[in-house]
């Protein structure tokens, strides 16, 4: 057997090439020092309860590992969340549950649950065929129980001698199901579908709840909730509207609600299936940012000799620009070599079940001359720093790892948004929001989710997104969103810095705005998208209603005709726009 070439980089291209796509290298940096701030005051409290110097750098990382194996307790739920979405399609199509269930009804006996379910894969068809076998199965397993148990009451009074013999004439008595419930297997598997599907909720409902708890965990423990909330009404504050702006903390009493309670269980226990999922998608992208940032700081502090630094009550950082710009080239530059090397490794892949694990040691993966290499070249420029690649690479690893896991959460919690949205009537405005970014990779989405604060905006990864619109309903046209401009204030776009929930006097007071609005006031078009926000009905505020589509796989925009999605003519694109 031939031995596998062992991986050979140049750090010097790597770097060159790493530098081409840092877009804003000194957004990077600002954002950094943020990171570093932030991870000071977390030193400081730590030594207020009494953690030891020596031991603060350890229990930061024990800290970062525990919460992570928490936080993956929350994830796994793709397939679930696509089995929630079969589940509402065959519950709200009783014709479609009976073709598939005269297409199957012969199949259950072959079937099993265990060996599909690794093999199904994502496409809708498949997954609703896959839950109607599998509520079959359980239907006809009962059925034999109950049967079964009818039986051995019936002999209670005898021997094992005369079960034995009634069970020998029947070795196959799976197929006498049939005959018990010919007239009622259907009409059960109605009923037992809905009866999964509530399960399936509850199942998420209760990850979602934890996920955004342990959110707001961590956004207390760094202080960012403060640094959120300061935003957010300090926009408010501009705009003139003092009357939207949001305490901290309210009690239970108050009819207001402060930020630090959405994450409690008070308020969680509160909302619907999707409005948790509206707002636990927001604060999960700013947890993938938020601890995105505390790793940065602790990268950086590592590769600068920060810690005993940052321990002084008086830290006052005298570390120049260049000195963090380059901890995040070398970050980067060492998040493309991993990617080289699983690339390199992936031969070396176990299945287990879903999910693939990749087993290999670093020092015998890594040419030699690479190896030396790298710590030739970051040793020049980052003399205070372990440049061991194999040391390294495992560091910003886990910073990676950390982020990933959150971003499925955060995935996860924007694929249910779309399947909701198919089915609330509430929802007028969402879809596509065109970009000059960049980063092609990633499109941004807008949902004008009623009883909300401000409009939903995520980035989120196109290539994911149009993968799970065509296995969801075989196409990727999505609308695109109305009004993404009525956003802008005085040239400046407003942030969605707090998505908070809007409570009665906040929809009263928008309404009143709407009322008093006069067309030459800047905020014009913000007070009048806001009111496509609210719970309350208007008839005196005009809902936003979705104008056009576009197809996120080809590009191409259009509009649907009787629920077809029909391109605009190219010769027509030029004049539609004027």
């Amino acid at each position: 057997m031939k031995e596998r070439e062992k991986m050979y980089f140049d750090t010097k291209k790597e770097v060159e090439k790493t530098k081409k796509i840092m877009k804003n290298p000194k957004l990077e940096i600002e954002d950094a020092r943020r990171g570093l701030e932030k991870l000071q005051q977390y030193i400081k409290k730590l030594k207020e309860q009494g953690t030891e110097d020596e031991k603060i750098r350890q229990k930061i990382n024990d800290e970062f590992s525990q919460e992570i194996n928490e936080y993956l307790k929350t994830t796994g739920t793709d397939y679930v969340i696509l089995e929630e979405q079969s589940l509402e399609i065959l519950e709200k199509n009783p014709q479609l549950v009976e073709n598939i269930y005269n297409k199957v009804k012969d199949e259950v006996g072959k079937f099993n649950p265990i060996k599909e379910e690794y093999t199904r894969g994502e496409k809708i068809k498949v997954l609703m065929e896959f839950e109607i076998k599998l509520v079959l199965k359980e239907i006809r397993q009962e059925t034999i129980r109950e049967e079964l148990k009818r039986k051995r009451e019936e002999l209670s009074n005898s021997n094992d001698k005369e079960l034995k013999e009634y069970l020998a004439k029947r070795p196959k008595i799976q197929k006498s199901t049939g005959y018990y419930l010919r007239d009622k297997e259907l009409e059960k598997t109605e009923k037992d579908i809905k009866i999964r599907r509530r399960k399936i909720e509850e199942y998420i409902a209760t990850t979602e709840k934890q996920s955004m708890k342990l959110a707001g965990h961590f956004f207390r423990k760094y202080g960012f909730l403060q640094e959120f909330l300061e935003g957010q009404n300090e926009d408010y504050h501009k705009l003139g509207m003092s009357q939207m702006e949001y305490k901290m903390k309210t009690d239970q009493d108050e009819k207001d609600i402060g930020l630090e309670n959405i994450f409690t269980d008070e308020y969680i226990d509160t909302l619907t299936s999707g409005q948790l999922s509206a707002l636990n998608a927001f604060w999960q992208n700013r947890y993938t940012k938020a601890i995105e940032r505390i790793k940065k700081a602790i990268f950086i502090a590592d590769n600068l000799n920060l810690w005993e630094e940052l321990k002084q009550d008086d830290y006052n950082p005298e570390i120049t620009d260049e000195q963090i710009n380059n901890c995040m080239v070398k970050m980067r530059v060492l998040d493309r070599i991993y990617v080289m090397l699983k690339e390199n490794l992936k031969d070396q892949y176990i299945k287990t079940g879903r999910r693939k694990i990749l087993l290999f040691n670093l020092e015998e993966e890594i040419d030699t001359k690479s190896q030396l290499e790298f710590k030739k070249y970051f040793d020049k420029i980052l003399p205070t720093s372990d440049n061991d690649i194999t040391h390294n690479l495992e560091g910003s690893q886990s910073i990676r790892d950390s982020i990933k896991i959150v971003y499925g959460t955060k995935f996860n919690m924007i694929m249910r948004l779309i399947h909701q949205i198919e089915y609330n009537s509430k929802i007028t405005n969402w879809g596509y929001i065109p970009e000059n970014e960049k980063d092609k990779g990633k499109v941004l989405l807008g949902i004008d989710y009623p009883g909300f604060n401000m409009p939903l905006r995520l980035h989120i990864n196109k290539k994911e997104l149009v993968s799970f619109l065509k296995n969801f309903k075989n196409s990727s046209v999505i609308p695109i969103y109305e009004g993404n401009a009525d956003m802008i204030y005085k040239g400046r776009m407003l942030k969605s810095r707090a998505f908070m929930p809007l409570t009665e006097e906040r929809e009263s007071f928008i309404i009143q705005k709407n009322k008093n609005l006069n067309v030459v006031d800047l905020k014009y078009n913000y007070i009048r998208h806001i009111g496509n926000l609210l719970t309350k009905k208007n008839k005196k505020i005009p809902k936003i209603y979705i104008q056009e589509y576009i197809d996120l796989e080809t590009g191409e925009k259009g509009n649907k005709i009787k629920g077809e999605f029909v391109p605009y003519k190219k010769e027509n694109e030029e004049e539609r726009k004027k």
